[in-house]
């Protein structure tokens, strides 16, 4: 005689990392699931389901959609950071965005895989591709991915989901090509909220002024804090630059890099002219400087950029050899370095991220298009290419943690 009761069910629980409990993510999986489709697999982030068949997509599809799902998915990964291992990269090449996952293993077996198959490179389709000209990335965080329009519109994206938000910018539209500008994007997780940071500096009078956007309550203020007026200039970060015509490609390179809830930017100082690291905190919404990675420039060696290692602030640079110097700086006062030497012909790299779960790191070439990884592990050390991407058009990677979050619900998924 069978006593176990009426069959229900499956749940779905999760271990709670912080915590160190478990919860409930899913109190009841779709019926029309069998057993031998429910195997349960982390996928960057994303929970999901092995062998799903089409009768049963829908039904899975709204269970995973419903707010309840969302709160908790969220709740899930909220303990996550920077320092993870960077599996999963957002590409923009031109007009076109792509998702790669990466994967690696201590037996040396490198393979690209995707969300999606068998494919090392997914090309994703944005359902708001044709209402723009131009986009340009701003960051990602927490799963979502946020762009902004040359109309001055943001556009705030899950690609996993296929949902996306629209926020209009009334400071940007028909007039932003007289303005040097900066841009951060970034969870906060003590307000839980998701913010813009946006810096205009005007190009005839050089005044700085920072508006950060609340996607919690859909409200853009500005920052009053009259100290980095002095701070700091924009329109000094690159030589090329020119305050009468202020050139797309400055607009393009001055993305944020974000490391634990702060921005960090490449900005001049005003009273002797040399460049230095500025950092704006999401949470405080202050300025500060960030005096343990100094930046150097003459006639052989010059830090070009700043870049995302292993969960810290790195900056990279290239002497006269055409050298690569790549700084960490893992704590202050305590900095590792990665020299690559030009034989490995990586002296036109335009970015970096990193690492991989064995130690390895993304790298982009600023002429070939193309993205390859770094293994400073090995002996000698080993320069993989991967992908090549379309050359004349702007290369942009970063790193990327899939979410089930709705942009078009963040208020009411952050307050439950």
């Amino acid at each position: 005689m069978d006593t176990r009761g009426p069959a229900r069910n499956p749940t779905v629980v999760g271990f709670n990392l912080v915590h160190e409990k478990f919860e409930t993510v899913l109190d009841s999986v779709p019926g029309s699931i069998t057993p031998w489709n429910q195997s349960l697999c982390d996928m960057g982030g994303c929970l999901s389901l092995h062998g799903l068949s089409i009768s049963v997509s829908k039904c899975w599809h709204s269970a995973i959609s419903s707010p309840q799902f969302g709160n908790a998915h969220f709740r899930f990964r909220s303990f996550l950071h920077s320092s993870l291992p960077t599996q999963c990269l957002f590409v923009q090449s031109g007009h076109k965005f792509y998702f790669l996952c990466y994967d690696d293993d201590d037996n040396g077996d490198d393979e690209i895989v995707s969300y999606y198959g068998t494919e090392g490179l997914r090309r994703l389709n944005c359902d708001f591709e044709a209402l723009f000209d131009k986009l340009y990335l701003v960051g990602t965080s927490n799963g979502l991915v946020c762009l902004l329009s040359s109309s001055g519109v943001f556009v705030i994206w899950n690609q996993i989901t296929y949902q996306f938000r629209k926020i209009s910018d009334p400071y940007l539209v028909n007039s932003w090509r007289h303005w040097t500008l900066s841009w951060g994007f970034g969870y906060v997780s003590s307000v839980n909220d998701y913010k813009i940071v946006r810096i205009i500096e005007m190009a005839n009078t050089l005044e700085i002024m920072v508006h950060v956007f609340s996607l919690k309550s859909n409200e853009c203020r500005r920052i009053h804090h009259e100290s980095f007026q002095n701070l700091f200039s924009l329109g000094k970060m690159m030589s090329t630059l020119s305050y009468a015509n202020v050139s797309l490609q400055s607009f393009e390179t001055h993305r944020g890099i974000l490391v634990n809830e702060t921005l960090y930017w490449i900005a001049a100082d005003m009273e002797i002219w040399e460049r230095k690291i500025v950092s704006f905190n999401l949470a405080l919404e202050t300025f500060d400087e960030f005096p343990y990675l100094e930046l150097a420039s003459s006639d052989v060696y010059r830090d070009n950029f700043l870049c995302l290692m292993g969960g810290c602030l790195s900056k990279c640079g290239i002497n006269m050899r055409d050298d690569v110097y790549v700084t960490i700086s893992k704590s202050p006062g305590r900095k590792e370095s990665i020299f690559l030497l030009r034989d490995m012909g990586l002296g036109s790299c335009q970015d970096l991220v990193g690492f991989t779960r064995t130690g390895k790191f993304f790298i982009v070439d600023r002429y070939s298009k193309e993205l390859g990884l770094v293994d400073p592990g090995s002996s000698p050390m080993k320069h993989t290419p991967l992908v090549r991407f379309e050359r004349g058009c702007n290369l942009d990677i970063i790193n990327h943690v899939p979410s089930l979050i709705s942009p078009s619900s963040i208020g009411d998924l952050l307050e439950e």
